[in-house]
């Protein structure tokens, strides 16, 4: 894989045995560093993975299709939940506009999959209702079977009041 395919953010799959980090051949990882360096390798730089202060050569890694065939990818860029349609010969995804079907070919790192109601982590938001909330804390209520996030509201009158609510109550998730 080339440097310049590069980006911080994307999945990339090992092509062999590292002693970094105990990566295996086929193990994914994500790309957290790029260091470009065109004269000391012949892919052109490093990329670095899991924050390790080493980095290794592009060159033993390859892209790793992140999404299938009708898959819902949130694109960045626009805002915008859209439908995943495949990928060029170059790697590059395609993706189409559920409102109008025009199709796009954004960089990789610009698109991320949706996220089900039980899979939000601190950081993340969510609606119910009109109120937005800020994840801060996931945790397992075994009563209501069902996970429930401690949570911020970041809008409204009531914004900053610390509340617990369960996913099975969230109407929206937000992307940003």
């Amino acid at each position: 894989m080339n440097i310049e395919d590069c980006e911080v953010g994307m999945k990339v799959k090992s092509k062999n045995d590292m002693s970094i980090d105990k990566v295996r051949k086929g193990d994914v990882v994500e790309i957290t560093k790029i260091d470009i360096d065109k004269e000391n390798t012949n892919e052109g730089g490093y990329i670095y993975f899991n924050n390790n202060c080493v980095g290794v050569s592009s060159e033993h890694f390859e892209l790793v299709n992140q999404f299938e065939v009708g898959d819902e990818v949130y694109y960045k860029e626009y805002d915008k939940i859209m439908s995943f349609r495949g990928y060029k010969k170059d790697g590059t995804p395609i993706i189409e506009s559920n409102k109008t079907g025009h199709l796009y070919s954004p960089k990789l790192s610009r698109l991320s999959p949706l996220k089900k109601k039980d899979e939000l982590e601190p950081g993340d938001k969510f609606r119910i209702n009109e109120i937005i909330f800020g994840v801060l804390a996931v945790e397992y209520d075994e009563y209501y079977n069902c996970k429930s996030y401690f949570s911020k509201i970041v809008n409204g009158n009531h914004k900053g009041k610390i509340l617990s609510r369960l996913s099975t109550n969230i109407d929206k998730i937000i992307y940003e």
